[in-house]
């Protein structure tokens, strides 16, 4: 009955969440390469060119809707259950740092170029190179946000 306590997470201690979320999401995206549908990554590659457009370039909002959109389709079709819960546990925490990142200098550019490795694996239903990129995404988001926080936070 003290009132409400703000956990604080060190730049490092995000970088090491993001590469933990990485090595799950990546086994997500192996999992769900053969569980996705068409339609379903006709929908990616949708929100994919739509966080590539400038209007969406400068709403972080809606930016950071789309992108959990994206990622959410091909974790929802590895059909894991624990590993979703994993998953969410993992990356609920860092998405109040999500807002912060996108004003990072080539943080979104970083994540439309990974996009599209991801989903040229997935077109070609390719399950290890799918893994991969999705493993590099994350790994390089962590590296990215880690630098960022670092030089606006005084931890």
């Amino acid at each position: 009955n003290k009132g409400a306590t703000v956990l604080k997470s060190s730049p490092e201690e995000i970088e090491e969440m993001y590469f933990i979320a990485a090595v799950l999401e990546g086994l997500a995206a192996y999992l769900a390469v053969d569980n996705l549908s068409e339609p379903e990554i006709d929908r990616m590659i949708e929100v994919e060119l739509t966080l590539e457009g400038e209007e969406c370039y400068s709403d972080y909002e809606r930016w950071v809707k789309l992108n959990d959109e994206f990622h959410n389709i091909f974790i929802s079709a590895c059909k894991k259950s624990l590993l979703i819960r994993l998953l969410n546990q993992t990356t609920g925490p860092l998405g109040r740092y999500w807002y912060l990142g996108c004003t990072s200098p080539g943080l979104i550019d970083s994540c439309i170029f990974a996009h599209k490795n991801i989903l040229k694996a997935f077109s070609e239903r390719d399950a290890e190179a799918a893994r991969k990129a999705v493993e590099e995404h994350l790994f390089e988001v962590g590296r990215l946000m880690r630098r960022h926080l670092a030089k606006i936070f005084v931890v």
